[in-house]
């Protein structure tokens, strides 16, 4: 994205290059333990997750304290989240008519409303729910 945005000039910068050494060191190393793990044919782990998902849904009982421990969990943290952002929240849409503002907010509220119209689209043109891409 960086080389589209700001021409190929900006891979000699050194920050760039850092950002993809980490990013791929981290792509790397999750690949070779997914290799060591699961073996080669099957070093995906798209297999595994789907038989754990038959497992739990013949079995629901079983998950459900961990669901509900996962649902807790995520409600504290977007709690936390809103106790944290909800005065600057509540101050930017008091000065939602601003010129940054509203850029800000414009820039908040496009993206979803894009995504959902371009996933409409698929959904007209192959007849079915897509994946989103």
């Amino acid at each position: 994205m960086a080389i589209f945005l700001y021409g190929p000039g900006c891979i000699s910068r050194l920050s760039y290059l850092g950002a993809i050494g980490i990013f791929a060191s981290i792509v790397l190393a999750w690949s070779s333990r997914n290799l060591v793990r699961f073996g080669f044919p099957h070093w995906e782990t798209g297999a595994y997750l789907t038989s754990y998902t038959s497992v739990a849904l013949s079995e629901p009982l079983r998950y459900v304290p961990l669901v509900l421990a996962t649902m807790l969990l995520f409600c504290i943290m977007l709690l936390s989240i809103g106790i944290y952002f909800g005065p600057e929240l509540l101050d930017a849409l008091g000065s939602i008519r601003a010129e940054e503002e509203s850029g800000l907010w414009l820039a908040i509220v496009l993206i979803p409303l894009y995504c959902r119209f371009r996933r409409s689209g698929f959904r007209v043109v192959r007849g079915r729910r897509s994946d989103g891409f």
